[in-house]
């Protein structure tokens, strides 16, 4: 679905942008971050709400803040996603997937422009028993498997994949549907499925967990150093190009984070384990 990007297109777009008939337009807000979204998408509005949780939205345009366009209806070349006129996604067609792939681009958008105040991190997040536990990692490295079973055993839902924290290291509330994966693909899922209930409020972090996911794997956790972790959390920016944008202030809020929080790393199976691990280090279960 995605092409490349073409010099002549971009050339032209400001131009192909007057003629679109914009059906809607309003201004998203997260933690204080604004950006505009247009589009001759008729329900976008409340489409896109379902995959960006904690999103304010605002009918009108802030005139003072960055504009992203979906354009549907144009025709080849040209109908996609745009972030001040330059391509972020690029489709000849609306696809049924393709709203939820507009829903992450935005969100990608939204953690270039919320930095340095907030960053966005690729991680699981919960509170348990008084203990904001922060799991990052990337795709297909169990995140949402470890935090549902967090979950089932009583944790509040902060995040199974994307989390912000504030300039302090305090992680806030984004509670996207679990996405859960199947042999047909993926199905969401509400924490209060699980039982659960969303977190509400920014937490400190206490206890942080690289916990990849390999088969077969026994959970041997290696304590990391504050230098290591900072490291491996900037290799699971939301949107790793935005660490180049102010990179003393965010290692500055990373370096805090780490700072009195315990962190470990290592492979893990079961995710059970990891429950039983933290169950017996932290809370004496």
């Amino acid at each position: 679905m995605l092409k490349t990007e073409n010099t002549e297109i971009i050339n032209s777009l400001p131009e192909k942008f007057e003629r679109v008939e914009w059906s809607e337009r309003f201004c998203l807000e997260c933690y204080g971050s604004r950006i505009n979204i247009r589009t001759d998408y008729g329900n976008l509005k409340s489409e896109l709400l379902e995959f960006l949780p904690v999103i304010k939205q605002s009918d009108g345009f802030d005139e003072l803040s960055d504009t992203v366009s979906l354009i549907t209806n144009e025709g080849k070349n040209i109908n996609g996603l745009y972030f001040n006129n330059e391509p972020a996604m690029l489709f000849d067609r609306l696809e049924e997937d393709s709203i939820e792939f507009a829903a992450d681009k935005i969100l990608m958008i939204m953690a270039a422009v919320s930095l340095p105040s907030k960053i966005y991190l690729h991680a699981g997040a919960v509170v348990w028993n008084g203990f904001g536990i922060l799991i990052p990692g990337t795709s297909f490295s169990g995140k949402t498997t470890l935090v549902r079973e967090f979950i089932e055993a009583g944790a509040d839902y902060y995040s199974d994949d994307c989390i912000v924290l504030d300039d302090r290291g305090n992680m806030l509330p984004f509670p996207r549907d679990l996405a859960i994966r199947t042999d047909n693909g993926r199905v969401f899922r509400n924490a209060a499925n699980f039982g659960a209930k969303n977190g509400i409020g920014k937490e400190k972090i206490k206890l942080m967990l690289f916990a990849d996911y390999v088969k077969n794997s026994v959970w041997k956790a290696r304590k990391l150093s504050a230098g290591e972790s900072v490291l491996k959390l900037m290799d699971n920016f939301y949107y790793r190009s935005s660490v180049g944008h102010a990179p003393s202030e965010i290692i500055k809020i990373l370096t805090n984070l780490t700072n009195g929080t315990l962190v470990y790393g290592g492979e893990r199976g079961d995710a059970s384990q990891i429950i039983r691990w933290v169950s017996r280090n932290f809370f004496n279960e």
